[in-house]
């Protein structure tokens, strides 16, 4: 029952998308470094309407379902009061390549939020965390020495195919 409720509400936001607004406002930064604690905070103001959702990853991972299904994240247009802020907190867009010109076209406007953390301790948070999700076996200093070779080529082939998906950048980036 829940996957066909999910496909009308999203069809349904894909019907209404020219209605809604687009983010007036860009969350960024490292894997680990905050950003769902910003987006929390900030969203419990008045005048912060937040996405449906908060890593939407249109701009990395799902620009080829175009421009209504990303509006079809975001609050109606006329629910934007003057001031009132729209968020799109995904984190990615600050590694990826294609990211960056892809949100300038669309939201030349929009302001940027960059977190950023100290990267050794980044590191270890991100290691500790896919080891809790069984996503890394490797003892930690194992996983630095091959973060190279995990990466190698992906971020050319990113600029290359912009279809193109890789799990090691958007991991261990």
């Amino acid at each position: 029952m829940k996957a066909p409720l999910r496909r009308l509400r999203a069809d349904y936001r894909t019907l209404t998308a020219p209605l809604r607004g687009l983010p007036s406002a860009l969350i960024i930064g490292a894997q680990k470094s905050g950003t769902t604690s910003l987006f929390n905070y900030l969203v419990r103001h008045p005048d912060v309407l937040p996405s449906f959702g908060k890593e939407i990853h249109y701009f990395d991972l799902h620009y080829e379902r175009g421009v209504r299904w990303y509006r079809g994240r975001f609050p109606y247009r006329y629910r934007l009061r003057d001031g009132a802020l729209t968020l799109d907190a995904s984190p990615y867009y600050l590694l990826h390549p294609q990211a960056p010109a892809r949100a300038a076209r669309l939201l030349p406007e929009a302001k940027l939020v960059a977190l950023l953390r100290n990267p050794v301790d980044r590191a270890l948070s991100h290691y500790q965390h896919e080891i809790r999700d069984g996503r890394e076996t490797l003892p930690f200093a194992e996983a630095i020495e091959r973060e190279d070779e995990r990466l190698a080529g992906e971020e050319e082939r990113l600029r290359a195919d912009p279809e193109y998906y890789s799990y090691n950048h958007h991991r261990y980036s």
